[in-house]
């Protein structure tokens, strides 16, 4: 696994050798059991941008490719073993029965008001949204640790929490976005082969993982969320982004890539999230979010709706 995750950051961007690394991707998530459309998904999200676009089907025929082949040594392991074959189908039936569950509790879920997340929110929130970036900063990571906050493409070094806090307070302007784990400080390489202070590979503590349901009405995502705090998921933010979405910082803690790589983007994505109607997007650690207390360009407000900086275990699905 840890082999697939390298090969997933070392994608090159389009046009100076991407197309002949798909396939080698492809077959070691296949050979790692993972399925088709979360390869697809990946393989998608890990790819740097480019002089071209590479297109869903070119992923797609190379993700099918590695599968059929998989499946044929497979199939070549299990040959004459008649024990191996019953298990090989009982735990094919397990697993579409677990993903039928899964359907059933996610199409019960109801949908809720926003507002609601904001009087569950076990720390008051004021009604100034100046406030909300601090707050956030404050209940989440410590004063020594490293946050990267600032617009889309800037390249400037993270800092600390407490010099975020100290320039904020100064009246400094809240930058739109932030990185949602602590980083070293330090530059590292990226998949493009490039050298930054924000990648994943810079990522100093594995803590939170993004959801984010862009594509679901406010009312369904507040729903979701609001499920995932009563069944015990350890949800610690919630952000109105200013627009069309809800962002939850759900604490994960990993303890290290390999670790959110097992957890994270093979077992909750695929099996929780994704069905759930998440952005498949959203699993590297590094990702970007929307700051609460900024002012977007159409003049809305980023809000902290929930905020829950205590930590608790989630639950299975």
């Amino acid at each position: 696994m840890k082999s697939y995750t390298e090969a997933l950051w070392r994608i090159p961007p389009p046009g100076s050798g991407c197309h002949p690394t798909l396939l080698g991707v492809a077959n070691l998530g296949a050979k790692a059991g993972l399925e088709p459309n979360q390869i697809v998904a990946d393989i998608r999200s890990a790819i740097p941008s480019g002089r071209r676009r590479v297109s869903n089907r070119e992923i797609q025929d190379a993700v099918a490719k590695a599968v059929r082949e998989c499946d044929q040594d497979r199939r070549g392991e299990y040959h004459g073993s008649r024990i191996d074959r019953r298990e090989l189908a009982r735990r094919q039936r397990a697993e579409e029965a677990s993903r039928e569950r899964t359907k059933r509790i996610i199409n019960a879920i109801p949908a809720a008001d926003p507002a609601d997340l904001w009087e569950r929110s076990p720390v008051r929130l004021t009604d100034d949204p100046r406030d909300d970036a601090q707050l956030l900063l404050r209940g989440l990571f410590r004063s020594v640790e490293r946050v990267w906050a600032g617009d889309t493409f800037e390249k400037h070094p993270p800092a600390t929490r407490g010099e975020w806090v100290e320039r904020w307070s100064a009246g400094e302007d809240l930058p739109p976005f932030i990185i949602l784990n602590p980083l070293t400080g330090e530059q590292a390489e990226t998949g493009a082969g490039t050298l930054s202070y924000r990648c994943d590979a810079t990522v100093a503590a594995y803590r939170f993982a993004l959801v984010e349901f862009d594509d679901l009405a406010i009312d369904q995502q507040a729903g979701r969320v609001v499920w995932l705090i009563d069944n015990g998921f350890d949800v610690a933010a919630v952000v109105h982004s200013g627009g069309k979405s809800l962002h939850a910082w759900l604490r994960v803690n990993a303890v290290d890539a390999e670790a959110w790589q097992r957890d994270v983007r093979d077992q909750l994505f695929p099996r929780l999230f994704i069905p759930l109607g998440a952005d498949p997007a959203c699993k590297n650690p590094a990702r970007l979010t929307r700051l609460p207390g900024a002012v977007r360009a159409n003049g809305q407000e980023q809000r902290l709706l929930y905020s829950d900086p205590r930590g608790r275990r989630h639950s299975e699905v």
